[in-house]
């Protein structure tokens, strides 16, 4: 059974934060956004199953969407961001099946890579391929000022560089199933 190892509610939405061109983006759009966020569990060792992010699509844009966890650079909570090789990543999420109003689009993750209690990761969503720009292109639903109360940052990607802002958060979940930890050597 999958446990919610953090997570920001819809309910602090303030406004949307376009994703408008194929990642990784050399120009001033945004071809991924993301979140930094800490496993808040009360055991050791959780398999990632899933992340989940509130996106619409605005428009006629196509192509696919695609999560990835990554470790996390910066200080946690102003300037967290991704980091070095993916350490997991989704299959792809057509864009087509978005719909014009914020849902919670599931992200699920197959890699079975294990994460730790009050470790700190950075999840995003980015633009995988398609066709995209201002008009036509995917919302996040972000919260700013009194609403972005989460403890981690928001992140995003433009101009072949990861910008953070410490004032605004996804709205988001990750969840994970629980791994027993081996028995104890009964041979020492």
């Amino acid at each position: 059974m999958a446990t919610l190892l953090d997570g920001h509610s819809y309910i602090h939405y303030t406004e949307g934060y376009p994703l408008s061109t194929v990642h990784p983006s050399s120009t001033t759009s945004y071809s991924a956004r993301g979140q930094a966020f800490t496993v808040k569990t009360s055991e050791e060792t959780y398999k990632l199953t899933q992340a989940k992010f509130y996106l619409k699509k605005v428009g006629s844009p196509t192509g696919h969407l695609r999560a990835r966890l990554f470790a996390m650079t910066g200080t946690y909570g102003t300037t967290a961001k991704p980091t070095g090789s993916p350490l997991a990543s989704s299959p792809l999420v057509d864009i087509a099946s978005l719909g014009s109003s914020y849902s919670a689009i599931a992200f699920n993750f197959v890699s079975e890579y294990e994460v730790s209690k009050d470790q700190k990761y950075c999840i995003e969503v980015h633009v995988n391929d398609g066709s995209l720009g201002l008009n036509d292109r995917v919302d996040m639903a972000v919260a700013g000022g009194a609403e972005a109360t989460h403890d981690g940052n928001k992140s995003g990607y433009r101009e072949s560089a990861w910008l953070t802002s410490a004032s605004l958060d996804c709205c988001f979940y990750v969840y994970g199933e629980y791994v027993e930890p081996p028995p104890p050597d009964q041979y020492t």
